[in-house]
This record gives C-alpha cells, sequence and structure tokens, in this order.
C-alpha cells in the first residue's frame, strides 16, 4: 500500500483478519480495533470503528457524569467531575472502540457550571453569615 494510492483511515488489518488497522497515509500504524460484529463497517476512506457491537462506554465518562449531577446538591463533587471528563474524553479519542464523548462532555459542562453556582452561594452564604 503506497501513500499515492490509499488515504489515512482505518483498514483490515494484514497481519490479522478479525481486526482494522490505521493507515496514516504512508504507513501501518500500531493502532488497531476489533471489526464491529466480525465486518467492517465502511468510513471515508476505508473502514472505521462504529459503536455498537464490541464497544463498550467509557467509565470514567459515567463517573464525570455522575459526580458532577451529584454536585446540585455537593458541589464539591464538581471538581472531579469535570477532571473524569477531561480524563475521559482523552481515553476515547485514543482508543476507537470506547463511546461515551458527549457523556464526557455532559459531566465537565455540568460540573463547570454547578460547581460555579455551589461556589457563588458558599461564598455568598459565608459573607451573609
Amino acid at each position: 500500500m503506497e501513500s499515492s494510492q490509499q488515504a489515512a483511515g482505518w483498514y483490515d488489518d494484514p497481519e490479522n483478519a478479525t481486526q482494522l488497522r490505521y493507515w496514516d497515509g504512508s504507513q501501518w500504524t500500531n493502532d488497531r480495533s476489533p471489526k464491529a460484529g466480525g465486518q467492517p463497517a465502511a468510513g471515508a476512506g476505508g473502514y472505521a470503528p462504529v459503536a455498537g457491537a464490541g464497544s463498550k462506554t467509557n467509565s470514567k465518562a459515567i463517573w464525570s457524569l455522575v459526580l458532577s449531577l451529584v454536585s446540585l446538591l455537593i458541589w464539591l463533587t464538581a471538581i472531579p467531575g469535570v477532571i473524569l471528563g477531561f480524563m475521559a474524553r482523552s481515553e476515547i479519542a485514543q482508543r476507537p472502540n470506547e463511546t461515551g464523548d458527549g457523556m464526557a462532555l455532559a459531566g465537565i459542562i455540568c460540573g463547570l457550571v454547578f460547581g460555579i453556582i455551589g461556589l457563588i452561594l458558599s461564598i455568598n452564604f459565608i459573607a451573609n453569615a
């Protein structure tokens, strides 16, 4: 496979027929992903892993959203919620078989909004005490 012939993307792994492998436009990378349901999904420039069979939701994304929503009651939980959200988005970007990017983003946004509101209310309460 030459760079002039093939665009960057996910293709059948030439070493393992049950996996996809990423071609960066000039060479194979070490990035691999199992084929969803045994069949590759056609994508731009080749095959791309898709959510569905074989994919899982990143657990840090779930905890990010949970902790950020709990920050409505206990605003300090917003801090780990935001941190976990950023960690989850980073992991999801590196692992094509994981989902939950939207959940992690929601955790970050909710954590920031609810955390700031909680902090302002706490400062107001202390100032007026």
